[in-house]
């Protein structure tokens, strides 16, 4: 699974003894690693006929595992993924499981196959805890209409669960899910996985900020708005911060709350304003914060402008 990894921030020198950094979380728009040409129409997600077979055997000591609803979870996990990735909310997705029901590839834009399957699971007991471990397997294809685009990736996920102890010390293991919830869990994850394989989705970031003493209740005011999710009562309280420090004012505390200013302006998707609060801040003072956010946020201007001209089509 692909994801974005750049450095936000340089640590030019240590956060001054006028301010303290807060954290707040955002939602950016990611590019998928394999993606699937616009404007999509019609795509086709199935298993086929023998997977159901393969996979009982692939799982032989779990046998109370329906091999049938797993799989169907699976695809229809990822049709509801697909379905919901921003640029295809007009895309018609259509779920083949049935015993000799294939897709006829013509009628189709894109075909994407569940190929093979691998299922293991265990219950079992390290350091006095006890334990539910699921692992997975899957092979995916994918081709377009005219087969002059085809790909195939592999893919393993695993999760854990751990039994909850009562009062005494003892692991029970009713406290564990169930293989089959364990299953229904790992199986939208799998789904998951292959649609942002596939389909830009929306990913969860962290974002610092500062809380400045000079200014506690407008501070304290402004966290409280980015906490609840209000971008813009939060940049018009730290504008009005910046207005209360007068043409005079420190640069290292304009710095601060213009570096704020472009936090929330990004928070809301704003990344035009968003790159000049960050430029006017680092034009003040460098401080702990904005040294590379600029061009950080140069590099988010473009990926997102390439991805919504991919899915505007």
């Amino acid at each position: 699974m692909n994801k974005i990894h750049i450095v936000l921030y340089c640590l030019i020198c240590l956060a001054p003894a006028c301010a303290s950094i807060r954290e707040c979380r955002i939602e950016t728009l990611q590019p998928p690693e394999m993606p699937l040409n616009t404007p999509i129409e019609k795509i086709a997600v199935y298993a086929p006929p023998k997977l159901f077979s393969e996979a009982i055997v692939s799982n032989i000591k779990t046998a109370d595992i329906a091999s049938d609803s797993l799989i169907y979870n699976i695809l229809y996990s990822l049709k509801m993924f697909i379905e919901e990735a921003p640029g295809f909310e007009e895309s018609v997705v259509s779920v083949f499981i049935a015993d000799g029901d294939i897709p006829d590839k013509a009628d189709y834009d894109w075909l994407i196959e569940l190929k093979q399957l691998d299922i293991e699971n265990n219950i079992g007991a390290q350091s006095g805890k006890l334990f539910l471990h699921a692992r997975c397997s899957a092979l995916w294809t994918l081709q377009n209409r005219d087969a002059s685009v085809t790909d195939t990736r592999s893919d393993n996920d695993s999760q854990i669960w751990l039994a909850i102890s009562e009062n005494d010390g003892n692991y029970i293991i009713s406290y564990l899910p169930t293989i089959a919830d364990a299953w229904w869990d790992l199986g939208i994850a799998i789904a998951r996985s292959y649609a942002r394989y596939i389909t830009p989705y929306w990913y969860t970031e962290d974002r610092q900020f500062f809380m400045l003493n000079k200014f506690p209740d407008h501070s304290r005011r402004a966290y409280d708005a980015m906490m609840n999710g209000n971008y813009q009562k939060a940049f018009d309280i730290w504008e009005e911060m910046l207005i209360l420090c007068g043409k005079n004012g420190k640069t290292s505390t304009k710095s601060q709350i213009t570096l704020n200013m472009a936090v929330a302006c990004e928070s809301e998707h704003r990344l035009d304003e968003a790159l000049v609060w960050a430029q006017r801040s680092v034009g003040y003072a460098v401080n702990y914060l904005n040294g590379g956010y600029p061009e950080f946020l140069k590099y988010r201007q473009e990926q997102d402008s390439l991805l919504r001209r991919q899915i505007s089509h």
